[in-house]
């Protein structure tokens, strides 16, 4: 039986052969195990941080790992919000939902944190109510 070099898992997906000695191990040794263990590695290998220029901090970041909801607004936060901005939004919505006592199963206060969302995001910003005062640390 010939010797396989396998990639190690500190080899980055930029010098991997597009995947040879995956498909290689697969061709040849089709065992469960050895697919498994093929599959392994290559999912270390070429899993890479999704990076995005992010609309809200103005640089790239590590984007979301997933849309944070199935719609077009949440296909656009994975595209173009960071994990950073997207915890940072979630703060901010809860002094949204605390300070405006929203009530988020009514449809209409949803339809306001979506509004709110999108201004977080993609337009002035999100800004406090009135006379809101941060809680002191």
């Amino acid at each position: 039986m010939a010797h396989i070099r396998l990639p190690s898992a500190n080899v980055g997906a930029s010098e991997c052969r597009n995947n040879e000695e995956h498909a290689f191990i697969l061709e040849n040794l089709g065992s469960p195990l050895v697919q498994f263990i093929a599959d392994f590695i290559s999912a270390r290998i070429f899993r890479m941080a999704h990076m995005v220029q992010c609309a809200k901090l103005g640089r790239e970041a590590e984007g979301l790992d997933e849309a944070p909801f199935d719609s077009p607004l949440g296909q656009r936060i994975y595209e173009s919000v960071s994990k950073q901005a997207w915890a940072d939004w979630q703060n901010h919505m809860k002094m949204l939902l605390n300070e405006y006592r929203l009530q988020p199963w009514k449809k209409e206060h949803q339809d306001f944190i979506v509004q709110q969302m999108e201004q977080y995001f993609f337009g002035s910003g999100g800004e406090a109510p009135e006379g809101y005062k941060p809680p002191e640390q």
